[in-house]
C-alpha cells in the first residue's frame, strides 16, 4: 500500500483528489494539510510513502515544504502538484528536492503513475512542463559522447548529491568537481546542473535518481 499525504490550501481540490486517488486498490491517502508548515509537520508525523504539495500556499509554501521535508526525510517522494508551469518554479522545485512535478490539469491516471513512481523513487516531470527546461539535444547528437567519468559525474548529479559528497565518490577535491560539472554543461549546451540532470534524465543518459 502506498500511503500519501496531500497538501494543498483548496479543501473541495484536496477532497476530490483524495476521492480520486483512494479508487486505486494500492493507494491509501494518510492526511491532509491546509499550508506547507503543516505539511512538514505531518510528513513527521505520518511518515508517508509520498508527499503531493501545491506550490502557491500560505504560512510556507510548497517549494519550501518541499526543502525542509527532503532534509528530513531523504527518501521520501516529493510531487509538486501546480498551476505554476514557468521554467522557475520547475527548477526551483527540482532544487528544493521534489521528485516529481505535474500540473493540475494532468490527467488522473498520470497523477497515479507519478505518483507509483516516487514511491518507487523515480523521478517524473510532465513532459509539457519538462519542454521548456531541457534543452533540446543538437541535430544528428542526441546521445553526446561522453566517458565513463562523464556519465558517473552526470548519475550523481542526478541523485541528487553535493560537491563534497560527488568529490567524496569519485576521489576529487569540490573546486574539481565544479570544474568538471561546468565544462560538462558547456558540454552539453545546458546552463546549470538542475538542467544537466533534466537533460539527463529525457535523453536517456542517466537512471532516476537511486
Amino acid at each position: 500500500m502506498i500511503t500519501v499525504l496531500l497538501a494543498d490550501d483548496h479543501s473541495l481540490f484536496r477532497k476530490g483528489l483524495r476521492n480520486m486517488l483512494e479508487i486505486e486498490d494500492d493507494i491509501q491517502v494518510v492526511g491532509e494539510a491546509r499550508d506547507g508548515a503543516e505539511a512538514r509537520r505531518m510528513a513527521q508525523e505520518l511518515r508517508p510513502d509520498v508527499t503531493l504539495l501545491d506550490i502557491n500556499m500560505p504560512v510556507l509554501d510548497g517549494i519550501g515544504a518541499a526543502r525542509e521535508i527532503r532534509r528530513d526525510h531523504p527518501r521520501m517522494g516529493i510531487v509538486m502538484l501546480t498551476m505554476f508551469a514557468e521554467e522557475e518554479f520547475v527548477e526551483r522545485a527540482l532544487e528544493a528536492g521534489a521528485n516529481g512535478y505535474l500540473l493540475k490539469d494532468t490527467p488522473f491516471r498520470g497523477v497515479v503513475e507519478t505518483v507509483r513512481a516516487a514511491a518507487s523513487g523515480e523521478s517524473l516531470v510532465e513532459p509539457p512542463v519538462a519542454s521548456p527546461v531541457a534543452s533540446p539535444a543538437p541535430a544528428g547528437a542526441a546521445h553526446p559522447n561522453l566517458d565513463r567519468h562523464d556519465a558517473d559525474l552526470l548519475q550523481l548529479v542526478v541523485d541528487g548529491l553535493s560537491d563534497e559528497e560527488i568529490a567524496a565518490r569519485l576521489g576529487l577535491t569540490p573546486p574539481l568537481v565544479q570544474e568538471h560539472l561546468a565544462a560538462l554543461c558547456r558540454r552539453l549546451g545546458v546552463a546549470n546542473r538542475t538542467r544537466a540532470a533534466i537533460y539527463a534524465l529525457s535523453q536517456g543518459l542517466a537512471a532516476p535518481p537511486r
